[in-house]
């Protein structure tokens, strides 16, 4: 197996290409990763517990359990490291529980409950409802807000407040048909279907302004759902007048309306599927129609939800000159439409960039052919290639770069959140190239492969797979590390499967598995065959059942820890930070729970007849006959002194949440460093911009914290929202986000 990071090749103007090698990278062996900090179970006694029938659930960092028919509820928090309890007036019997990021949520048919993380209060509300219009899922919860909607109330939980919020939105009338909620990480929308004679009624509450707003004349649950709000277009038949286009901003939580007046159009957006991009925020509409000269006179509107304002470009086409059939399109933080010099052929772009508000105009030189010519956009990248060349176009800091890629035809071209793809092969060669576009450094790299002529590649949105047979050869391309990772199988393996979620991805045979890091670059193989059910988001759990020994790996530590396991009968499970091996399921049952946020390992052996688990990003949540278990990632172990603790520094630097959080005027941020760097923390606003620069200096090894006012380098005062806060070491940037309320 090799690792390497690929061939650099340098953007040119010219119809000759120059190629860069980079530094080869060698497979790295497993080493074990041990901290002070590994996690334990924390368990309570269901000893006299009412009802029967469970109900729980993991997520982010809390586990809720109860029963079907109980008075109470009990909740664990990582950020408490303690069960709760919760008792209500009376015995309720719950539909269902659900703890999803920082929000728990339960209801019956009278009662509404919910806990709010951050600030560690909850809520309970009774409600009436006669749900009368279908709806396809009208109770939920999201990341930050748990909701219901009834007959005639809109019941809202947000954990930034911590209580029930109620809102009249006029109730169910005579000649409403459906209802489609969507709930995103900061908002939740819904749109009413009143009938064919009626537009959509859109129902809407921001988690950033923490209020509600509504629009008769609104639009269906648009597809893909976008970030911080929505945006669509209502032709002539639905609106009696002029087109309507329609946006809503949950930063401003306003709707914002324009109108177009014309007596022809031709109109067209199309929406690309969700795993093309991370981050959709971005929408384009075109209107075109012929003047008295028989020019094009042409119209694009954009529409980004950060900003929540609409943005126009006016453009007349020479009918001499250029041809332009109007086909606007979305990637996730741009849209893009095109055109065609007559005289040379060559493919005239235009590029919204949502986040300036700006169109931009390029032509690259890219020349146009039905067959041999395309385009394509994902998250934050736009490619295009004819026969002779290839151009990247990097959104966010208005970058190109444009190349010439040896062979001339195409076999797979796509693009995703921050990066594309495109294969290159010719008749009577030997082998085919494949090339990448990085739009976050704006750069090309490509790798040599078996000539197969084929599109059978495999894409997520931070990876790329191609695998190929007869020759049992794989190659991952991770776009967060810009490296290509290339496994060869033995010749005898009868497959090739694989899966890739968040920052890992693995490929295997009935002999031999590859698991890689995206976030590094790195590949590990192992001789034994991976369960796909044990690879995460950020850690992943293998057992080779013939040595007895579990892997736990972690995208945290960047390491392996290998534990030996006893029993027969196993089963791995893995979804975010929290991997479970589980033996003996079918006697006296084991959970060896490997703690990816540290890179440990804890045995849970429950007592009692087991019944139920569920597994959550960063806790889990166990349940027998005589108690419930939850895991808390983030406690010591038993018996290690407050002098023992001093001893242990991180192996990266690291930055804790703030606190409070949310917060008003000023918050504390805590940062930890293992040995002396340079660091710098700043704060920026939900568009990318940085408002303050808080520390910037050299420092040593220790633990530091530093407070933020809510103001701007000049000493205004911020406004209400959401903010992040990034560290930047000689090793080390990650960030997290906080919540400004005044």
């Amino acid at each position: 197996m090799t690792i390497r990071k690929g061939h650099k090749m340098k953007p040119t103007t010219s119809r000759t290409f120059g190629i860069i090698v980079a530094t080869l990278g060698l497979i790295m062996s497993p080493v074990i990763f041990t901290l002070a900090q590994t996690g334990s179970w924390v368990e309570y006694a269901l000893d006299g517990y009412p009802g029967v029938s469970s109900r729980i659930s993991a997520g982010n960092g809390c586990a809720v359990y109860t029963r079907q028919q109980s008075d109470r509820i009990i909740i664990f928090d990582i950020r408490i490291g303690e069960w709760q309890v919760f008792e209500l007036a009376e015995p309720q019997y719950f539909e269902g529980v659900k703890s999803e990021g920082e929000v728990v949520f339960a209801y019956s048919d009278s009662v509404l409950f919910a806990y709010s993380s951050p600030l560690n209060t909850w809520d309970t509300m009774t409600y009436h409802s006669d749900i009368v219009f279908p709806c396809d899922s009208c109770a939920g919860c999201g990341k930050n807000m748990a909701y219901l909607m009834a007959d005639s109330m809109l019941y809202v939980f947000d954990v930034n407040l911590g209580y029930w919020q109620t809102y009249d939105y006029g109730g169910y009338v005579e000649g409403y048909y459906t209802c489609y909620p969507w709930v995103k990480d900061n908002y939740l929308a819904f749109a009413i279907n009143r009938g064919a004679s009626m537009p959509y009624k859109n129902i809407v509450y921001s988690h950033l302004t923490n209020g509600f707003n509504e629009l008769d004349t609104g639009l269906f649950r648009p597809y893909p759902l976008m970030d911080y709000g929505f945006c669509g277009f209502l032709d002539k038949s639905e609106t009696g007048g002029d087109y309507l286009m329609i946006g809503y901003s949950a930063q401003t939580n306003a709707f914002s309306r324009q109108t177009f007046t014309s007596d022809w159009y031709n109109h067209a957006t199309f929406n690309l599927s969700r795993e093309r991009a991370d981050l959709f925020t971005a929408g384009i509409h075109a209107f075109t129609y012929v003047n008295v000269d028989n020019d094009k006179e042409t119209v694009l509107f954009g529409y980004d939800t950060r900003r929540g304002v609409w943005d126009r470009m006016d453009y007349t086409f020479d009918y001499l000159v250029e041809t332009f059939s109007s086909a606007p399109m979305q990637g996730g933080q741009l849209g893009y439409d095109v055109s065609r010099f007559d005289t040379d052929n060559d493919l005239h772009f235009f590029i919204y960039d949502g986040t300036t508000g700006q169109f931009r105009d390029f032509d690259p030189g890219i020349e146009y052919r039905s067959t041999t010519a395309y385009f394509t956009a994902g998250g934050t990248a736009f490619m295009a290639h004819d026969s002779l060349s290839a151009w990247g176009y990097d959104v966010r800091d208005n970058r190109s770069s444009l190349i010439y890629p040896a062979l001339h035809k195409t076999a797979n071209f796509t693009v995703r959140e921050n990066f594309g793809t495109l294969t290159r092969w010719s008749p009577g060669v030997d082998t085919m190239v494949i090339y990448f576009y990085n739009s976050d450094n704006n750069s090309w790299s490509n790798v040599s492969f078996p000539d197969h002529h084929t599109a059978d590649a495999v894409l997520a949105t931070n990876f790329y797979l191609f695998s190929a047979g007869p020759e049992n050869k794989a190659l991952f391309y991770a776009s967060a590390a810009d490296a290509i990772i290339e496994a060869d199988f033995p010749d005898d393996a009868s497959y090739l499967g694989f899966m890739m979620r968040g920052d890992l991805a693995h490929i295997r045979s009935e002999n031999m598995s590859v698991l890689v890091d995206g976030n590094t670059g790195s590949g590990y193989t192992f001789n034994y065959l991976f369960d796909q059910s044990g690879l995460g988001m950020k850690s992943a759990v293998f057992c080779d059942q013939t040595s007895g020994v579990c892997q736990g790996y972690s995208t945290i530590t960047e390491s392996f820890a290998p534990i030996n396991v006893e029993g027969e009968h196993f089963l791995v499970k893995d979804t975010g930070y929290i991997g479970l091996a589980i033996y003996d399921y079918h006697t006296t049952i084991k959970f060896y729970t490997y703690n990816g946020m540290t890179g440990s390992w804890v045995l849970l052996q429950p007592d009692g007849d087991y019944q139920a688990r569920d597994l959550g990003m960063k806790t889990a949540i166990v349940v027998s006959s005589n108690a419930v278990y939850a895991f808390n990632p983030e406690s010591d172990p038993t018996g290690l002194t407050d002098d023992d603790k001093g001893e242990f520094l991180p192996e990266k630097a690291q930055i804790h949440q703030n606190y409070p959080n949310p917060f008003n005027p000023s918050t504390v941020i805590s940062y930890s460093l293992p040995h002396r760097s340079h660091v710098t923390i700043s704060i920026y606003n939900l568009l990318g911009q940085r408002v303050k620069t808080l520390v910037e200096t050299e420092q040593a090894a220790g633990d530091y914290s530093v407070r933020w006012d809510g103001t701007g380098e000049d000493g205004s005062e911020v406004s209400t929202g959401i903010y992040f806060y990034q560290i930047t070491t000689d090793d080390l940037r990650t960030g997290r986000k906080m919540l400004l309320l005044k």
